[in-house]
Parts: structure tokens; sequence; C-alpha cells
């Protein structure tokens, strides 16, 4: 390689980076213009052979960031590093070495890069030890690629992290598209626990340690637990894909367990009833009704308040079941006698909103009746339903104005502390009233401004500011820096003890004059 300084203005750069981005340009910026330039651009270009040695066709390989830099700058020229001879047939190399190497290289990008070096004949072990990789990171980055655009797209989105996408790539493509049509709308970051719920809810099933260490060895299982793939996640859960075989171990495992807890509570010989907590669901394992050791039992997610540990009148002997990583725990509980028929007077107010023709109105009420529906679960589902409508409605006509900011506002005053009532009066000079309609009429740039002073603490202040790396709420507030330091003398001083003020040294007494 040979250094020059190049015209910013004639190197053409491509992009690297589709789908992790730019990161924040002006903080690198800022960097380059205290500390200088530490390493040059890399380009690969044509000199012309006359005297003058100029640059044409400027292709840049690496340090597409530190360009963008130095526009945002102001610099016209910068130094690059000139790709030579048969540098020039090692470019791409070379721009994965560089940038896989750097903080922030985006998995999907690497993925691409991997793939394409592998593709090109290079042995793995060639790429994990020049990028500072284990062989099975490398492949684990390309198998990223496996996932369906649409999720692609949401995890360079960053409605995704790295945990999730590994989860999401061991889906087949019917399974992918229903995850991207159930959480596409889906507004900030998916949670792991939110994707892994899903994946749950498929045909995966968590592997659990009691299940037995055969599980830890078998090949139809995601590996979610090999972290040393993705040292980046903290990956929490394993799901077997082999759900008969799952079936069958969980069968085996409740009977000898069933039976043990049978031998030892004389008053649960007869039990016929399994229930579940919300931390295993023996439902969708194992369906309403299993076998074992020739006894047929109903399984049934437990209900708290239909539940206890201790037998009264009336109340049926049954087995409760939960599950964490590494414990099965079987109890015996009782369940108290459970209402057999919907009480037709919960739903009075939704049968009156609809006013149905009488014969319609009678036929509905039967069908309530036999159904068994439960009106809290009901309820809530018409609630989100609603919810869902009123937010896909706003969504649509977003061009319009409905105090949105005010109404944020009013809601996050709904439960106001006497923190928030004293920024309040700060923004309006005057007291909370206790009515969000007050926050209605704020318009939407003291809003948002309120909103803002109501999400800090004095933990996003420094204890003592010097003066360097301001942060953001000191921007925010449209002070200068002095005004800044003044304010924090004014603090300091305030809580600083009072010396105690010196008594003047006591004169000494005059004689008496004699007489």
């Amino acid at each position: 390689m040979i250094e020059k300084t190049i015209p910013v203005d004639e190197i053409e750069s491509t992009p690297n980076r589709e789908n992790g981005g730019d990161g924040d340009i002006k903080i690198l910026a800022e960097d380059i213009k205290h500390n200088g330039l530490i390493n040059p651009v890399t380009v690969k270009c044509r000199i012309s052979p006359s005297k003058d040695g100029m640059v044409q066709d400027v292709i840049l390989i690496a340090g597409r960031r530190r360009v963008a830099a130095a526009r945002l700058l102001g610099w016209k020229e910068i130094v690059c590093r000139i790709l030579t001879d048969d540098e020039i047939e090692h470019a791409d190399e070379i721009a994965l070495s560089e940038n896989v190497n750097r903080l922030a290289m985006h998995p999907l990008d690497e993925a691409v890069y991997f793939k394409r070096l592998l593709e090109s004949g290079e042995p793995v072990q060639s790429i994990a030890k020049r990028c500072d990789r284990t062989a099975s990171g490398i492949w684990q980055r390309v198998q990223l690629l496996e996932l369906s655009p649409d999720i692609r797209e949401m995890f360079r989105e960053g409605k995704l992290d790295l945990q999730s996408a590994a989860m999401l790539k061991s889906l087949d493509e019917k399974e992918q598209a229903e995850f991207v049509k159930t959480k596409k709308n889906y507004v900030g970051v998916l949670s792991a626990w939110s994707v892994s719920s899903f994946i749950r809810g498929l045909h995966n099933d968590e592997v659990y340690k009691f299940l037995g260490k055969d599980c830890e060895k078998c090949k139809t299982r995601t590996f979610f637990t090999e972290k040393s793939l993705f040292p980046e996640a903290e990956i929490n859960h394993d799901s077997c894909l082999d759900h008969g075989c799952y079936a069958r171990k969980w069968t085996k495992l409740l009977e000898g367990r069933v039976k043990s807890l049978k031998g030892e509570h004389q008053s649960h010989a007869a039990a016929s009833l399994i229930v579940f907590s919300y931390t295993v669901n023996l439902q969708r394992i194992l369906g309403k009704n299993v076998t074992l050791d020739g006894t047929d039992y109903r399984i049934a997610e437990r209900d708290w308040s239909s539940f206890s540990d201790t037998g009264g009148a009336g109340e049926e002997p049954c087995v409760f079941v939960s599950a964490d990583g590494a414990k099965l725990k079987v109890s015996p509980v009782y369940r108290k006698a459970v209402k057999e028929t919907t009480d037709l007077k919960d739903f009075s107010a939704e049968l009156k909103l609809l006013d149905l023709p009488k014969k319609e109105d009678a036929a509905v009420r039967e069908a309530l009746k036999a159904k068994k529906i439960d009106h809290y679960a009901f309820t809530e589902k018409v609630r989100e339903r609603v919810l869902s409508g009123l937010i896909a409605a706003r969504a649509a006509d977003l061009a319009s104005s409905r105090g949105d900011a005010g109404l944020l506002l009013g809601n996050a005053f709904r439960h106001p502390s006497a923190k928030d009532k004293k920024i309040f009066s700060l923004f309006t000079g005057k007291e909370y009233a206790g009515s969000t309609e007050e926050a209605l009429k704020l318009g939407d740039t003291a809003a948002f401004a309120l909103l803002y002073a109501l999400s800090l603490s004095e933990y996003d202040i420094p204890t003592v500011w010097s003066g360097e790396k301001p942060p953001a709420v000191f921007g925010w507030s449209g002070l200068a820096p002095g005004e800044i330091k003044k304010l924090y003398q004014e603090a300091i001083r305030e809580r600083l003890p009072k010396p105690k003020a010196e008594k003047p040294p006591a004169k000494a007494a005059k004689g008496k004059k004699k007489s």
C-alpha cells in the first residue's frame, strides 16, 4: 500500500453496511476533530502515469464512516491508503477485515461477507483466524441469512436483537411468515421473551433439565443454549423440535411423579384432575386429557381463585404441576366448587348495547349459558379488539392533529408523584389541579418538553461537571456552559455547612482611674 492525500469529493463510496446502518457520524466527527484521523481510509484507484501522479476512479474500500465524518467537518482532503497490484484482488477481504474487527458491524453484514468468502473457497478456519471469530461463529452468522427478507428487515430496523434473530432462524418458511404477520406492526423492540414465547407456541417445546440428560445431546433441538456461537447474546431458552418424543418424555415423567404423590397422600388416591401453572403449559404439550398408569386425567390451567392447599367441604383433590428450568414440582392441591353456568347478569351491559331483536337475543342468551364463558376474559378480549381498532384508525390518519402530545402527557399524569406535580408547576406557572385536561391545553412543543422532563432523574446529571462531554439534558435546557456552572455553584453553596462566625477578641478591661 502507498499513502496519498486525496480530495474527499473524488472518493466514490459503496455501502458495506446495508443492514446495520452507520451509527452516529456526529460523534465520530467530534472524535476526529479532537484526536485527528488515526487510521487513513483505504481505497483503490488508477494513478496517472504522468509526473503529477493524479488519481482517477477512486473507489472506497474501507472507511466510509470516516469519509462521511470528514465531509461533515468540511475537510477538502483526506489521507488514503491506496491498494496496489495484487492487493486490489483482495479488496473485499481487506474491507471485511477492517469492518468486522471494528465495533458495531451488524451481524447480517458479517454474514454476507463470510458467505462470500466461503463461496470463493476460503477455508472457514482461515476466515475465523483473520476476523478473530470461532469457526462455529462464522457458520452461525451465515445461517442468519436463512431468515426471511421480512424478518431480516425487522432485524435491520432494530425491532429484533441478535438473540431473537438467532432463535427465529430455526423456524421454517411458513412459521417465519406467521411471525411477521403477528409481530410486524409491533412498536418498539421485541423482547427475547416475546419471541421465544411465540416459538414455543408453535411446535417447539422448552428443553428442561429434568427431562433427562439425553436431551442435551439430541440433534432435534435448537441449541439455543450454545452461547459461544453468539457471544453478544444472552440465550436462555432451548427448544425441542420433536414434539412426539417431547410429549412421551413428559408422560413418563408425570406418571412416576403422580404415582409417588398418590402413595404419599391417601386423600388424592382418586384424583383425576391435573392443573398446571403459567410456567409450563401441560395442555399444549399433552392435550386436554392424558392417561397415566392406566388412569385417565383431565388437564386444566390453574385458576388461583378456585384452588386451595388445604381441603375443605366439597373440594376436589387434584394434582398441581409447575416447572422452572431445572426443577419439576408436583404437589397435592384442592379444587373449590366451580360455578358450572354463565351468569347472564354479568353480560347484561353487553347484551343491552347489542340491542338484538327479541328472538335473536334469546338465542344468544341460551348460547351463553351453554358455552360457560368467563365474563372477565370476554371483556378483556373486547377491549383489546376495540383498542386495536382505535390505534389502526389513528395510524391511518396521521396527517391530522388530535392533540397527541397532550393526550400522551395526560396519560403520564394518571398517577402523578409529588415530583411530577412540581415539574408541571415549573412548566405552567401554576399548581397541578388533578385533571388530565390541563395537559391537553399545552401546545405540542411544551407537552413534549414536559414529557422529557418527567423522564429525567438526578442520576442523569453529573455529580460535578467540569465542562467536558456535556449530557444531552444540558443541551436540551438551552443554558450556556457558564450558566450551568453557576447552577452547580449555587447548589453547592446552599448545601455546604456554614462556618461558625469567629467571635471578636475580648477587649482588655480598662483599669479604674485612681481617685
